[in-house]
């Protein structure tokens, strides 16, 4: 999704793995343009593109929502951005040699935003909560499986059984998305949780105002911060709001006049701007792990499921120069199933295998029986080489991008439909399959992402419909594996898969362009590039 299961070429991401603090990421003392003493108190506006669904931690599926959500929703561990897991809301734990049993021993003394206890009979409600059916969780299940069952030895002991072995859980609980909630809370408010959210955290929700603006208050009772963040207690400021602002001219414009003090994806033409005037504004560029923003294309659906059109698709697509058009050169070109700043990435593999150009594209056609027709467009059996992609039409930039591709692949003979589809239609789509290619985007920190987007029934973002045994083998035991020697070279192989069979069209690297005032430091990012503003604060000018 468009901006980390976490999007597309969506409205929003889709996070999938880890939303965790990072080590290292902080604006800190060394942010351009601002010196001085740290001022207690104040209210940071964030331009966010658009507004999210819901913030219910364990059902979303959209990055802006969990970038909210991890503002006031404390996870069980920390995982830093190399994937190291320290305590948070869980002081320690054990597990037995087949790592499929822990044992968690809980902080203490520590209450939910609505003044109920944290507890382990908390984090089991929670967790039991995600995966019912009735829930209908995104991203939080994926992260939270192969949990099984948990069991309360006492309000601060927990012991957790796993279906199977793997390498990634203890790290996916740093996922903002598996974060304990109140259950008096969930009780209470039934299905609009989503809409009053209660966790332990920093930030408690102040007000949601509908199609404007989400605020979050302090929480003077705050006591449960991970070290990393390198302050205790309660925030220093006083609320963060963040505004939704999906026009990017409209958005940049609320930080020229401070009707904002930081904007999320700072639209690419913009960004020499603020480069341009450091004593004013702070760039913060961030790249994001996981997938780049990409296509993925039906397996499934004529004429995708000819496997030479797909290859000539990827051969065709001159994504530079889509890069250079409709983002400036901002973002670095596609790497491959995964972004080159995700851990196991295989770098430069997309056009290792698929150096673009018009006449590889052509070749591949001809040899598959694919001939030029009428109106240049190529025919087989009597039929048009037709490519139907989903566009959502609430996201300008969807319809821009595919015009781009709708101008490149009809050189080699490719008549490609845009469908243009509202949000929920848009979703219902690519569930069924009824298109040759959509957008996504995911944010993970692990490389079992590819699990979720090219296994078979991998999860609900399987938009290629790709379906091979030994791909799905394969995938599983990377994910079982704890060997990070092995992982990588089950990884890589994954990865080749993926591109041979052209299954996704890379378009670029997703790097997160934060713009802030330049008297705003203490700006954290997570190990999904997710900017957190526990240690957020004011200095004077």
């Amino acid at each position: 999704m468009r901006r980390r299961i976490v999007g597309s070429l969506l409205t929003a991401a889709v996070a999938l793995s880890v939303t965790a603090c990072g080590g290292g990421n902080s604006t800190g003392d060394s942010a351009q343009g601002a010196s001085g003493a740290p001022q207690q108190g104040g209210k940071l506006i964030v331009g966010m593109q658009y507004e999210p669904v819901t913030l219910d931690p364990h059902v979303t599926g959209q990055a802006n929502g969990i970038r909210i959500i991890l503002n006031m929703c404390d996870s069980l561990v920390y995982a830093d951005d190399k994937g190291q897991v320290q305590p948070w809301l869980a002081e320690s734990w054990e597990a037995n040699p087949e790592g499929t049993a822990y044992t968690f021993h809980l902080k203490k003394d520590v209450k939910f935003s609505d003044g109920t206890p944290f507890n382990a009979q908390a984090v089991k409600f929670s967790w039991d909560r995600i995966m019912d059916p009735k829930t209908a969780s995104q991203s939080a299940i994926s992260a939270l499986r192969p949990y099984k069952e948990s069991q309360v030895v006492d309000d601060s002991t927990l012991k957790v059984t796993l279906s199977e072995p793997s390498a990634i859980w203890l790290k996916n609980l740093g996922a903002a998305t598996t974060a304990p909630v109140s259950p008096a809370a969930v009780q209470k408010l039934g299905d609009q949780f989503g809409r009053s959210p209660v966790c332990v955290g920093p930030f408690k929700l102040k007000e949601w105002k509908e199609k404007e603006s989400v605020t979050l208050v302090r929480n003077p009772d705050y006591n449960s911060p991970s070290p990393a963040f390198g302050q205790k207690g309660a925030p220093v400021l006083d609320e963060v709001t963040w505004k939704f602002i999906p026009e990017n001219q409209v958005r940049f414009s609320t930080l020229e006049t401070g009707e904002t003090n930081a904007i999320e994806d700072v639209p690419a033409p913009f960004v020499a701007n603020v480069k341009a005037d450091p004593q004013k504004y702070t760039l913060l560029n961030v790249p994001y792990p996981g997938s780049p923003r990409q296509y993925m294309i039906n397996t499934k659906q004529f004429p995708t499921d000819d496997i030479a059109v797909r290859q000539a698709i990827l051969y065709g697509v001159n994504t530079k120069a889509i890069i250079k058009t409709l983002y400036a050169d901002a973002f670095p070109d596609g790497n491959g199933p995964m972004g080159a700043a995700t851990w196991g990435a295989s770098k430069g593999i997309f056009r290792e295998l698929y150096p673009q150009g018009a006449d590889k594209a052509n070749a591949v056609l001809d040899q598959a029986g694919w001939k030029p027709g009428p109106g240049g467009i190529r025919v087989k059996d009597g039929k048009r080489l037709e490519i139907v992609v989903n566009v959502m039409s609430d996201v300008p930039e969807y319809g821009e991008l595919g015009q781009l591709l709708q101008a490149q692949l009809r050189d080699v003979g490719m008549d490609l439909k845009l469908k243009s589809l509202s949000r929920s239609p848009w979703y219902a789509s690519n569930a069924k399959g009824d298109y040759n290619i959509t957008g996504m985007g995911l944010w993970s920190t692990d490389p079992d992402m590819l699990k979720s987007l090219y296994r078979t029934d991998g999860s609900v973002f399987t938009w290629s419909h790709f379906t091979n045994p030994d791909y799905d083998k394969l995938v599983d035991e990377g994910a079982r594996t704890s060997d990070p020697t092995k992982r990588l070279e089950i990884y890589k192989q994954a990865q080749e898969i993926v591109m041979k069979e052209a299954l996704v069209l890379p378009i670029y690297d997703q790097v997160n362009l934060l713009a802030t005032q330049s008297n705003i430091k203490g700006i954290f990012f997570d190990a999904n590039a997710y900017p957190h503003f526990y240690a957020t604060y004011y200095v004077k000018k």
